[in-house]
């Protein structure tokens, strides 16, 4: 899964507005519109490439944390985040959105946090714009994980 999500890290929108051809093909998988944030829609993308399930309504960020079943991780509810494997997604709580409003996947675990890989930022951690892109995450900054590959 993490090497799917690697094969994409050329990809950046075309006019900085959720459009381009590949983030149209992943705004496509979970039936979301061009124009509309992608970063759900990506994951899912990625998770079709594999094999691999992932939730109804997937475009959006939030639907990710839903499922008690896939959940290993939600801050102050539930685990720790060492708990959170490579190949799990993370989200991003947004208290202006009073929800998790961004999501990516775990590349690996760093000293202090993770590396990750991000669809629809701008490489600063933004929630919007830009593309796909490999960051690095702080343990603190992580709301929520998820374990989709069971």
């Amino acid at each position: 899964m993490v090497q799917t999500a690697e094969s994409q890290l050329h990809v950046r929108e075309l006019t900085n507005r959720n459009d381009g051809k590949e983030v149209e093909m992943y705004l496509r998988t979970t039936g979301n519109r061009k124009g509309e944030p992608w970063c759900g829609a990506f994951q899912a993308w990625v998770h079709k490439q594999c094999g691999l399930k992932f939730p109804s309504g997937a475009g959006g960020a939030r639907n990710w944390f839903t499922s008690a079943l896939h959940n290993v991780f939600v801050r102050g509810k539930l685990g720790t985040t060492e708990a959170i494997r490579p190949g799990y997604v993370i989200g991003f709580y947004f208290p202006f959105l009073k929800r998790i409003g961004h999501i990516g996947l775990v590349k690996e675990r760093t000293r202090n946090g993770f590396k990750t890989i991000e669809g629809n930022t701008d490489g600063g951690g933004s929630r919007e714009g830009g593309g796909v892109r490999l960051l690095s995450r702080s343990a603190g900054s992580i709301y929520a994980s998820a374990n989709w590959q069971r």
